[in-house]
């Protein structure tokens, strides 16, 4: 089947590719709901990745929790065409719609989440992690789950699911920066920094890793290497970075302290 073509292409790298196949399977039979779910499901992985990691509130004390980033625009996007993908396939007449069905449950999961309602959300997310249908998106539905335990101040359950989802998706830059957070939270700097490194030359471009590396560096006493961090941050970040300020901050801080 075309549809399942494009969803191999997709996660063999070739985006695209696949997701061209998916949409002109969806359209070429749209009694079949496949093409229409598994866009969905892509559009699912790409909300997770984009959604910012919490730590980046550097002046809240050490007792509390960020709350989750506001949604990007590239993330209502993503939300609102998966629930249009999702409602299509559900109307389908054949088989295949329990699948659609069984994915409701994870859009349920990002609005509850949204509106701060964490155990309906840690509930749908562990629903939508025991359909086997789903399977392929596992790395992705713990990285969701570990984000709301993470809010939930559920650190070693965070930790937990992180652990996984780093095993199913090595490669995904946000596995690794949730990760980093939940380590250093745990008083565990070192493992934090070492995800940290991997994020980094996984996405060299971007300033998020370097930045959330310089804060865990602080937090492992290494200043003068939060500094460069911080440096190269601002460096790579581009004028309307969401982080600017706070990376800022970071840097001027350490250049009084250290007098450099």
């Amino acid at each position: 089947m075309k549809a399942l073509a494009g969803w191999a292409l997709w996660f063999a790298g070739r985006g695209a590719e696949g997701t061209a196949w998916l949409d002109e399977a969806r359209h070429a039979d749209p009694d079949l709901p496949y093409g229409a779910t598994l866009l969905a499901m892509l559009d699912f992985t790409q909300y997770v990745e984009r959604q910012p990691a919490p730590f980046v509130t550097v002046s809240e004390a050490e007792t509390r929790v960020s709350a989750l980033a506001p949604e990007t625009p590239e993330m209502r996007h993503a939300a609102a065409r998966m629930a249009a993908l999702l409602d299509e396939a559900d109307r389908a007449r054949v088989w295949g719609k329990g699948l659609a069905r069984e994915f409701l449950s994870v859009l349920a999961a990002l609005r509850a989440v949204r509106e701060g309602k964490l155990a309906d959300a840690d509930r749908d997310l562990t629903e939508a992690l025991d359909a086997a249908s789903l399977r392929p998106l596992r790395g992705h539905l713990l990285l969701a789950r570990s984000r709301v335990r993470l809010l939930d101040r559920r650190f070693e359950d965070a930790l937990a699911d992180l652990d996984v989802a780093v095993d199913l998706a090595p490669e995904v830059v946000s596995v690794r920066m949730s990760r980093a957070e939940v380590r250093a939270k745990l008083g565990d700097p070192k493992g934090g920094i070492e995800d940290l490194d991997v994020a980094c030359r996984l996405d060299p471009d971007s300033p998020d890793p370097l930045y959330a590396r310089a804060y865990v560096r602080i937090k492992a006493g290494d200043f003068a290497a939060a500094l460069a961090d911080a440096r190269a941050a601002l460096a790579k970040a581009p004028p309307d970075w969401a982080y600017r300020k706070q990376a800022e901050v970071i840097r001027e801080t350490l250049e009084r302290d250290l007098g450099k």
